[in-house]
This record gives structure tokens, C-alpha cells and sequence, in this order.
């Protein structure tokens, strides 16, 4: 720094005296920018020899949210023929990249737009539109085409499949009645690592057969180790367990989600008095941890409720995809007995969500559950299941 710049900064540190730290220290950075400009603007002329396009045309002022807050009225120098480009900021450039990075992990975070719009006004002492949000975070939709494209190269030995559903606009004028999208995803347990991630998922108008076997062709076409899985989880829809049939035919064993066949026998039940029970009894069979235990307690409750309650009881005797979990070790049945698994990253999908109400399209849609994905895999990242690592790797 020059002597003219030292005194110029020493004058800007007395004139803020009796003025708040923080305006204070942007002060003393808009100085910094300012003579940064100048140096660059002065490097930038020696490279032109004709003195006329070489001629300064005084300045322009313009204003800047950078990390530290808004820095307002920034001289910035100009030539009379030609554009002076620096390396601070672009020509229409109103916020540095950092602070554009800032709002995107807002958002990824689960920040509704008017809340991103608040707290960057608290911070940023500026503005911020709803729009800007929207081009701000539209900077992802390339990873959201490379998260969908990517190559699948991990292993995993349990999978999890199911569909949560979503409000979209209409041609992106009129609100949807109802939940008339529906996102159909894949978790899976990385063998090599022990911990769950997010694979892959689909939007679709709902939840059918050719909807889940494009799924699951699409994670097959792009590497998926089909011999690496032991078993698929589901919570019993019929469309999910046709397309794994149709897909996987016989290689890949399948199991029904104990609370999901819970839940559809209680609807079965007629006397309405017996209802608890006879889903505590049927919770009790399913909760078996040998096989032989398991065809045990299912005859007693057979015997007992097959007069009574002949529906249930129907019901209860298709159980083939619900005693899968007996081929493997007891440790394992509390990971895939159940789709809780799956059910849980949908809960922290719908808390960061709700507070959007009805997506524009699908692509909205599509990103904004990508960023939730995307920091549901981060916090699988710090967990490991150790026991089926322990088991699993071979």
C-alpha cells in the first residue's frame, strides 16, 4: 500500500470514530475495495498504448453485498472508450458468489424463501427478492441432473422403497387439489461403509407398477449391483412388489414392512371391540425371531380369531414376504422388518416442505427435494449400523 492509501485509511479509522464497529469495519473494506480497484484499473491502462482510449472518465458508484454486509457507494473507476472489467465483481453483479453460496445452503437447509429473504436483511442490511432466491438456487439444477445421472459404483446390501406424495400447480396456474405428484425413492444401506443414503428417486403422476420398474431400471441401467442386495423392504403395495418381480424376478428376496400389514388388518376388523387386541396379537407373531417360534404363535392366533374375524384371518395367512426376515440373522430383523427407515428421511422431507404448500412444477418440486436429500445423505454420513457392517461384508 502506498503512502496516499496508508493516510487514506488512517483518515477512515478517526472519521468512525463514535460510529458502530460494524460500520466501522465496512468502511475500512470499502477503502480496501477502492484502492484495490484503483491498482487493477491502473495495471489496465498500461496495456492499451493510444492515449485516447488510455483517458479516465472519473467514476461510477455502485453498491455491493459482500460476506462482511453491504458496501454501499463504491467508486469504481471508468475509461472513456473502453469497458474496464475487475475481478471483484461482474458488470451487473450485485452480490459476491460467497454470499449467492450462503443462500443456496439456506435454502438447503430448509429455509422457506420468505425466511431467506428476512434473515438476509437482518445480516445483509439489504433486499432480496423472491425471484433472486429462485435464480440463486436454479445455479443447482446441473447437480440435480448429475445426482440423477451419476454413476452408481457403491454396493449395498439392504434396500427401502417407497413413495411420498406432493401438491403441484396445474400448467403452473391453478392449485392442485389435492397431492397429485408422488416421489418414488430408493434407500439404501452402503455395504462397504455401514451407512444409509438416499439412492436415487423419480417424480411421477402416482404410485404404479411401470412407475416403480422405471425406477428401478434406471438405478440397474447406471450400475447397481442387484447381487450385492439381500433384500428389498416395502410396506406391501402391490405396485411395488409387481415391478420388483418383474425386475428382479426371484434373485433379489422381498419384505413386507410389519407395520404397514398392522395397519391393513385393522382395517379388516369388524368388531370394532376386538381391534386392539387383535393387532397387539398379530404384532406379537410378527415380532418372532425364529421361524419356528413365528408358525407357532401364527397357528394360536389362527385357531383363535378364524371364526370371528374370517377376513382378518385371510389376510393374516398371506405372509409370505413378512417371514423373509427368518433367512437372516435375528440382529438383522429390526432393520428390515420395517420401512422406518425410509419413513424417517420423509418426516424431516415434510418439515422443510410444508412450509411451501404447493409446488410451481416439477421441476421446483425436483429441486427442492434434491437439497433435502442432499442434506439427509449428510446426515446419514456420521451414523454407522456397525452390526450389519460386521455381518453384511463378506
Amino acid at each position: 500500500m502506498n503512502r496516499a492509501s496508508e493516510n487514506k485509511v488512517k483518515f477512515q479509522i478517526k472519521s468512525t470514530q463514535g460510529v458502530g464497529f460494524v460500520e466501522a469495519i465496512l468502511g475500512l473494506i470499502k477503502t480496501y475495495i477502492e484502492n484495490f480497484l484503483e491498482l487493477e484499473f491502473e495495471q489496465f491502462r498500461k496495456g492499451y498504448k493510444e492515449k485516447s482510449v488510455r483517458q479516465r472518465n472519473g467514476y461510477y458508484q455502485r453498491s455491493l453485498v459482500t460476506e462482511f454486509g453491504l458496501i454501499k457507494d463504491i467508486k469504481v473507476p471508468r475509461y472513456r472508450a473502453v469497458v474496464f472489467i475487475n475481478s471483484l465483481f461482474g458488470k451487473w453483479q450485485r452480490r459476491r458468489d460467497k454470499v449467492d453460496e450462503i443462500v443456496t445452503k439456506m435454502f438447503l437447509q430448509g429455509e422457506s424463501c420468505r425466511d431467506i429473504r428476512r434473515i438476509f436483511r437482518e445480516i445483509y442490511t439489504d433486499s432480496l427478492a423472491i425471484s433472486s432466491v429462485s435464480r440463486i438456487t436454479n445455479k443447482m439444477l446441473e447437480k440435480v441432473i448429475e445426482f440423477h445421472q451419476r454413476r452408481i459404483t457403491e454396493e449395498y446390501s439392504i434396500l427401502w422403497i417407497d413413495g411420498i406424495f406432493f401438491p403441484v400447480k396445474d400448467n403452473g396456474t391453478k392449485k392442485a387439489k389435492g397431492k397429485n405428484r408422488v416421489i418414488l425413492t430408493v434407500l439404501g444401506l452402503n455395504k462397504q461403509t455401514g451407512k444409509k443414503e438416499i439412492i436415487d428417486y423419480i417424480i411421477a403422476p402416482s404410485e404404479n407398477k411401470f412407475s416403480y420398474m422405471r425406477l428401478l431400471k434406471s438405478l440397474l441401467k447406471r450400475g447397481l449391483n442387484t447381487t450385492a442386495v439381500e433384500v428389498i423392504v416395502h410396506d406391501g403395495e402391490h405396485s411395488i412388489s409387481s415391478a420388483l418381480e418383474e425386475v428382479f424376478a426371484n434373485k433379489v428376496k422381498q419384505q413386507d414392512c410389519i407395520f404397514h400389514k398392522v395397519q391393513n388388518l385393522g382395517n379388516l376388523v369388524k368388531q370394532k371391540a376386538l381391534k386392539e387386541q387383535i393387532l397387539k396379537d398379530a404384532g406379537i407373531v410378527y415380532c418372532s425371531r425364529s421361524l419356528a417360534d413365528y408358525n407357532k404363535r401364527k397357528k394360536s392366533f389362527i385357531l383363535r380369531y378364524y371364526r370371528i374375524e374370517p377376513e382378518v384371518v385371510e389376510s393374516f395367512k398371506q405372509d409370505d414376504l413378512i417371514k423373509t426376515k427368518f433367512a437372516f440373522p435375528s440382529i438383522l430383523h429390526r432393520y428390515i422388518n420395517t420401512t422406518n427407515h425410509i419413513d424417517r428421511a420423509f418426516k424431516e422431507v415434510r418439515r422443510r416442505t410444508n412450509i411451501i404448500g404447493c409446488f410451481e412444477h416439477n421441476r421446483s418440486l425436483d429441486k427442492n427435494f434434491f437439497f433435502v436429500v442432499n442434506f439427509i445423505n449428510q446426515l446419514f454420513g456420521n451414523r454407522s449400523f456397525e452390526p450389519i457392517l460386521s455381518i453384511t461384508q463378506f
